[in-house]
C-alpha cells in the first residue's frame, strides 16, 4: 500500500536546497511533496527522534 493515512509513521529524509521539494519516508516507500503539499499534513512529533549525525548535502537527480 501507498500512501499517507491518519496513524502512519512518516520519516523526514532531506530537503532540497532552497527548501523544495522535501523527501519523505512511508512504510518502505520514499515521496518527494511540494512545500505547499506537505503543508497540508497534520504531523503529532510525539516520540520524533533527532539523529547525532552532521548534516549533509544532498543533490536531488543525481
Amino acid at each position: 500500500d501507498m500512501g499517507i493515512i491518519e496513524g502512519v509513521e512518516v520519516e523526514m529524509i532531506r530537503t532540497a536546497p532552497l527548501g523544495d521539494p522535501i523527501e519523505i519516508k512511508v512504510h518502505n516507500t520514499f515521496i518527494a511533496l511540494r512545500k505547499n503539499e506537505a503543508g497540508t499534513l497534520i504531523l503529532d512529533h510525539h516520540g520524533v527522534k533527532r539523529h547525532g549525525r552532521k548534516r549533509r548535502r544532498h543533490r536531488f537527480g543525481r
